[in-house]
């Protein structure tokens, strides 16, 4: 079935499968980036915390 398709559609099959997948690969560097931030912030606030009280 593939074979049947003319090359403009293919092309553009192949153009939507790289582009999406780029753009979920990028979505998953941001989400473990904002976790990683996250879970700093709560270090440093720990930390400040200790500071403080100790």
């Amino acid at each position: 079935m593939i074979l049947a398709m003319s090359p403009a559609v293919s092309y553009t099959i192949g153009l939507l499968a790289t582009f999406l997948g780029i753009g979920v690969l990028v979505n998953v560097v941001l989400v473990v980036v904002g976790i990683e931030i996250a879970s700093e912030r709560q270090q440093n606030r720990a930390i400040e915390e200790r500071r403080v009280t100790g």
